[in-house]
This record gives C-alpha cells, structure tokens and sequence, in this order.
C-alpha cells in the first residue's frame, strides 16, 4: 500500500492551503501550474543563453560577457 504513504502528507497539505489560505484544490492547482511554466520558461532561458554562448566561443565570436 505505497500510495496510502502519500494520500496522508496530500491530504494535511490541501487541508492546509484551504484552511490558512482559502484557496479551492482548483485555484491550488492553477498556482501549481502556473510555478510550472515559470520554472520552465527560466529553465529554457538559461539553457538558450548557455547554448548560445558555447557556439560562440566555438565559432571564435566573443559571447554575452565574454571578455576574448
């Protein structure tokens, strides 16, 4: 019965969110999803930027910062 091990901590954090916060499962989830997308939008930034600075320095262009 693994699933009984996180029913329990799900339950007491819901309870929680609804009872301190006033907040509905459904407005829980949508902040959920919204944290979600930020993080992956900030994820993608940071890659994009790395990608970019690594071709330069490849193709012997000075990066974002990079001081050659």
């Amino acid at each position: 019965m693994d699933h009984l091990k996180y029913a329990s901590p799900a339950t007491y954090v819901t309870g929680l969110s609804v009872a301190g916060f006033g907040l509905s499962v459904n407005e829980l989830a949508a902040l959920g999803g919204l944290a979600v997308a930020v993080l992956t939008a900030l994820i993608n930034w940071y890659y994009r930027r790395a990608e970019y600075r690594l071709k330069a320095r490849a193709a012997g262009l000075p990066g974002d910062g990079d001081p050659s």
